[in-house]
Parts: structure tokens; C-alpha cells; sequence
């Protein structure tokens, strides 16, 4: 960060114990601004989640049951975890029988790519 050239200068002044104490305390700054950063981005999305009152708050793709009978392509799943279209600003439409997880899956591409872009606001509730 900031104190390279304190510390070096440190140990150019052969005060190695004091060098080693400043980079350890530089180190500890740093874990505590990340755990801060994180704290607030998880509190932020935890906030938009609980605005949005989704149907089903526990929705998550990683809980898909790919039952034989509901015809869920593994493939397409991935493809829609990775919100690429949204980056390319295209339209998904989900269809199949009453039951089959349609509106579980939406919300939860809905929550994964609301945790991948808290600050966007195109976004929307769906």
C-alpha cells in the first residue's frame, strides 16, 4: 500500500524488526478494508433480496431436481448461470407443464445474477 517506501527505508535504517511490524500491521489493514468491502456488498444484496419478496426465498439453481420427467437440460442451466444474457440483452422465456420448476427457476437466475450485479438497476423484480 501506502508504507513500501516507509518500509523500506525501515530496513535501509537496518530496523528490519520495525519493517517487519509496519508490513505485518499493512497486511492486517488491508484483511480488515476486504472483510469491510464484503460486509457491506452481502448486506446490500441481502437488502435487495429482501425487497424484491421473492416467491421462494431459498431459490437456488445449485437445488434443481433433474427428474427424467421434467425434461431440465443440464446444459441450458449452465448456460443460464453465467447471466450472459443479460450481458447480451436478450430475453429468456420459460415453458413446460404445471410443476416443472419454471418458477424456480427464474427466480433463482433472478437471485444469481442480482448477487453478480448488486449495482445495477436493470435488474428488476421479475
Amino acid at each position: 500500500m501506502l508504507n513500501s517506501p516507509t518500509i523500506e527505508k525501515l530496513k535501509d535504517l537496518k530496523l528490519k524488526v520495525m519493517a517487519d511490524m509496519l508490513a505485518e500491521t499493512e497486511d492486517r489493514f488491508g484483511l480488515m478494508v476486504e472483510r469491510q468491502w464484503l460486509a457491506r456488498k452481502n448486506a446490500r444484496i441481502k437488502r435487495l433480496l429482501a425487497a424484491a419478496r421473492l416467491g421462494i426465498p431459498d431459490a437456488c439453481l445449485e437445488d434443481i431436481y433433474y427428474f427424467d420427467e421434467r425434461t431440465i437440460d443440464k446444459k441450458l442451466i449452465s448456460v443460464l448461470s453465467t447471466c450472459a444474457y443479460i450481458e447480451q440483452r436478450l430475453n429468456v422465456v420459460l415453458s413446460g407443464k404445471t410443476g416443472s420448476g419454471k418458477t424456480f427457476l427464474a427466480l433463482s437466475t433472478w437471485k444469481l445474477c442480482l448477487q453478480k450485479w448488486p449495482q445495477d438497476s436493470i435488474l428488476q423484480n421479475p
